[in-house]
């Protein structure tokens, strides 16, 4: 018996590692007082929390949203309004400087986007990649 509880507490801490190794990384990244700037061509500080345009078609817009919106860096969440695929749909990501990378759930799997801030309102979505369900 007591071999069966060791098994399973270990096979616990087995799932359990890799998310709290994630979740200490987020942290650590979100440090306020960090200067170092990172993952773009240049320090850029992004109007993070604003509606944002696909360079490629002008009906395809994305609402960003972020606790802190004066730096160089971070995470954001949002919704995806799309013609073709639908409205509000859920989406998280991260920025850096120019550089940015986020995944929308939509109903046949998970869409990943990459690409750069052009302006103030327009992005380049240069990279996606489509997760089916």
């Amino acid at each position: 018996m007591e071999r069966t509880a060791m098994k399973t507490t270990r096979n616990r801490w087995v799932v359990r590692a890799p998310m709290l190794m994630m979740l200490t990384m987020f942290f650590a990244a979100c440090d306020k007082n960090e200067t170092v700037v990172t993952g773009g061509d240049e320090a850029y500080v992004p109007l993070i929390s604003n509606l944002w345009i696909d360079a490629a078609d002008n009906t395809h817009s994305f609402l960003f949203s972020s606790y802190r919106s004066d730096v160089t860096h971070g995470a954001f969440r949002g919704n995806e309004n799309s013609p073709v695929f639908g409205n509000d749909l859920c989406l998280i990501g991260n920025y850096a400087n120019r550089t940015l990378t986020f995944n929308v759930a939509r109903d046949t799997g998970v869409v990943t986007f990459s690409g750069k801030f052009l302006t103030d309102t327009l992005i380049d979505l240069g990279s996606i990649k489509i997760y089916r369900n």
